[in-house]
């Protein structure tokens, strides 16, 4: 699979693949508010610039993953990203993350609207028959987005992991092309 260099939009939204130079101390600043990051793996990492160039070259490098880059159509403020990774070519599945280091823009169905665009993306142009979603119990925002683009949850974890020093669950949530909502 030749690795494409991705540039979309939804109806708020311009997607487009991340480079080097995209990492700046606004994306900095993201990794490293812990009110961002509370539910990102790397919460406990202090991230520098570059740290973030660092993991965009190894995104850009790694052909079974797209780190793409959400910008607001109206404004062209860069508000997050979202990843689709470990894509496996045999099997046609794949996962997907995103953050919205933008708080201004929480709360708003930007998280939903792009789930489904990037999803739509996946199941159309890598050719997925399914993707699949992790995220905390308590990250009800998370769950309630995926849920809404069309996930399904497949399991629930219990005590997967830790979280502000105590066990808690994570759920696994699955989409195949015709549950896309």
């Amino acid at each position: 699979m030749k690795k494409l260099v991705i540039s979309f939009s939804s109806k708020r939204i311009d997607f487009r693949s991340l480079t080097v130079s995209d990492a700046n101390q606004t994306y900095v600043d993201w990794l490293n508010d812990p009110i961002v990051n509370q539910h990102l793996e790397i919460k406990n990492i202090t991230s520098t610039i570059n740290s973030c160039e660092n993991y965009i070259a190894g995104s850009v490098a790694n052909e079974n993953e797209y780190l793409l880059g959400m910008f607001d159509i109206a404004s062209g403020k860069h508000i997050g990203n979202i990843k689709i990774y470990l894509i496996n070519t045999t099997h046609k599945t794949a996962e997907i993350g995103l953050m919205i280091g933008e708080k201004e823009f929480w709360g708003q169905g930007y998280a939903t609207e792009a789930i489904r665009c990037v999803s739509r993306w996946g199941f159309e142009y890598l050719n997925l028959e399914k993707i699949s979603a992790g995220c905390y119990e308590v990250n009800l925002a998370s769950h309630k987005s995926f849920l809404k683009a069309g996930f399904k949850v497949e399991a629930f974890l219990r005590s997967q992991c830790i979280f502000e020093g105590n066990r808690i669950g994570c759920f696994r949530l699955g989409l195949l092309p015709d549950e896309l909502t």
